[in-house]
């Protein structure tokens, strides 16, 4: 959703729309923010983003959950695991790394997201998931 509202705002399109994503994603339970680690630019850009998706995940009424995935991690990285982790330490954030191409972590990252999600919703059910 972050990448509709960027590029809405990039085009300048009219208020309307970008009310419109605010309406269906008031309710968020869950924030996925995904750098690559080859590219130290998508690292240095990740607070932007993270300021977008808390933008947009207040009607929960508890902080959402929120991940940071580093993906490529099949190919040479710029950006160092340690680094990363830090990062997500501080901002209270699950970190996880990834490699879309060749899946791996990928479960894992769904898996992450959907028993974190299920506490968030309700804390006293352990059968959720």
């Amino acid at each position: 959703m972050i990448i509709i509202i960027t590029i809405l705002t990039y085009l300048n399109l009219s208020l309307y729309f970008l009310h419109l994503i605010y309406l269906y994603t008031s309710i968020v339970y869950f924030s996925l923010v995904v750098y690559d680690v080859t590219q130290k630019d998508t690292f240095a850009n990740l607070e932007t983003w993270l300021n977008e998706a808390d933008q947009f995940s207040t009607g929960v009424g508890k902080e959402a959950v929120k991940l940071l995935v580093g993906n490529k991690v099949d190919l040479t990285r710029v950006v160092e695991r340690s680094e990363a982790e830090a990062w997500a330490k501080e901002r209270n954030m699950l970190f996880i790394e990834a490699s879309a191409k060749t899946t791996e972590g990928i479960t894992q990252v769904f898996n992450e997201a959907v028993q974190k999600v299920c506490r968030l919703i309700d804390d006293d059910d352990d059968d959720c998931c």
